[in-house]
């Protein structure tokens, strides 16, 4: 059995909603963060549309600024570092678009 010593795992999680045309949504979903993994990391499996997001506290209060996502781009990128364990936080979202559009993808935190 291998084993590798200080290696952290993080929680995924998988995520989706719809952005609306105007304004910024926060989706219901709430993720706490655990002590195996320090960053916020999400990934957009699902996205036709530019759209920006950030994480916020579950009872208010942003843990960083937006960060934007291409259309079609689906790479992992950090939205938030160093996040203090035990945090609960959601997933608000906001589109330089006049179009609403569902996306999805997956959450590591």
């Amino acid at each position: 059995m291998i084993g590798v010593v200080g290696q952290a795992f993080a929680l995924t999680s998988d995520w989706s909603g719809r952005i609306p045309r105007f304004g910024s949504t926060t989706f219901s979903a709430s993720y706490v963060t655990t002590s195996e993994f320090r960053d916020i990391n999400l990934r957009a499996t699902t996205n036709p549309y530019t759209f920006d997001v950030k994480p916020v506290l579950c009872n208010g209060g942003n843990l960083s600024n937006y960060k934007r996502v291409e259309a079609n781009d689906h790479n992992v990128r950090v939205i938030a570092s160093d996040v203090r364990d035990g945090t609960c936080f959601k997933l608000n979202f906001d589109a330089p678009t006049n179009n609403y559009f569902d996306v999805r993808g997956r959450l590591s935190y």
